[in-house]
């Protein structure tokens, strides 16, 4: 794992556990890479990774559990987080904040939960395209801004869509992730969102994902 500016270098074990349910365990969801990144808000950590699904099946609610173990593998600190839904080939990205420990020598990462997806989500009705990206200060650091159009190409009214701007750095992976919220989308209108980070020098690209239930 490539750690970033935070404790010791960690050696890190990934583990697949699945709770019980009434279907057999899927081998196609994986955390495929997870990362600590340094908040600017002083006190925490940004937990950031990407779930992978490689199979056909559509999951939801899954539940990712993070340990932190000290040198005598004793776990220091348990940080859930929880993605909405997953599609089948999709990756699906996350964040998380988390008091730092600074006690930490390795962490494991596992799935602890999930469903199968059997609601109908809106994702194929909605296209997103980039607006325009600039930087800007404030009193105490400067941001890069990215401002997007999200269009509802169907006749259905869309609530409560959510935007996960995803920012990678040069080699691809996920350094920050920071949403935005358009209440209602009315059919075949568009909605404009902006989602800004922090993390001016390190950010290469970015992309988009939507959360929204029809």
């Amino acid at each position: 794992m490539n750690v970033k500016n935070i404790f010791l270098p960690l050696i890190v074990f990934f583990i697949l556990v699945i709770s019980a349910s009434t279907f057999s365990q899927p081998v196609d969801l994986k955390v495929e890479f997870y990362d600590f990144i340094y908040a600017y808000s002083g006190d925490y950590v940004s937990i950031v990774g990407k779930l992978a699904n490689t199979g056909d099946k559509n999951y939801k609610d899954i539940t990712i559990l993070v340990n932190l173990y000290d040198k005598n593998n004793q776990i220091i600190s348990q940080e859930k987080i929880v993605v909405p839904y997953i599609l089948a080939k999709e990756n699906r990205y996350f964040k998380k904040m988390s008091p730092k420990n600074m006690g930490t020598e390795h962490s494991a990462v596992e799935i602890t939960d999930f469903s199968v997806l059997t609601e109908n989500v809106c994702n194929a009705r909605i296209s997103i395209s980039t607006n325009k990206k600039y930087k800007y200060k404030t009193k105490f650091r400067e941001y890069l801004a990215v401002e997007g159009i999200l269009m509802n190409n169907s006749d259905n009214f869309l609530n409560n869509v959510r935007i996960d701007g995803i920012f990678l750095d040069e080699d691809g992976l996920i350094i920050d992730l920071n949403s935005n919220i358009i209440s209602s989308l009315l059919p075949y209108k568009c909605g404009s969102f902006k989602i800004s980070s922090p993390y001016v020098d390190k950010i290469h690209q970015w992309l988009f994902q939507v959360t929204c239930f029809e």
